[in-house]
């Protein structure tokens, strides 16, 4: 009689385990996509800002800040790969001279565990989890001495 009664509570453990173990997984794929997304299209929004004419004529890197911004948008769009729930992108800072941008991402993942968690108690609130990336790209130029 004492192996009925714990063989149900033994399964719904179980299951909650593996929920628990996927759903950490999920996040830890989701939080990866995030930061290589991020990255990427900081990256490459500097590569893709630089003022050419300057850089040739002065040997100076400065950025076109406007391009930078719109770039690290429609970059940070374009990667993102991992389309679960609501991404947020913030552009933190843009300067021209010294050349830089700092970019912070957010992304919305619905895991399984929270509707499992729900489905046991109606009255719970369930919150999605949020994956948080930053990323700063600076080019910083190196005195030059000529002679």
């Amino acid at each position: 009689m004492g192996g009925s009664t714990w063989t149900p509570l033994v399964a719904i453990v179980g299951i909650l385990y593996l929920a628990f173990i996927f759903s950490f997984g999920y996040k830890a794929v989701a939080n990866s996509d995030n930061q290589t997304s991020v990255t990427n299209a900081s990256r490459n929004a500097m590569t893709e800002s630089v003022n050419l004419g300057n850089a040739r004529g002065n040997e100076e890197v400065t950025i076109n800040e406007e391009v930078a911004i719109e770039s690290a948008i429609r970059m940070y769009a374009a990667s993102a790969d991992f389309s679960d729930g609501a991404r947020y992108v913030n552009i933190n800072d843009v300067k021209s001279d010294p050349a830089m941008i700092a970019t912070e991402s957010y992304l919305e993942v619905n895991t399984p565990l929270r509707p499992m968690l729900k489905f046991f108690n109606h009255n719970i609130d369930v919150v999605p989890d949020y994956t948080r990336s930053r990323e700063i790209v600076i080019y910083e130029a190196k005195e030059i001495n000529r002679k």
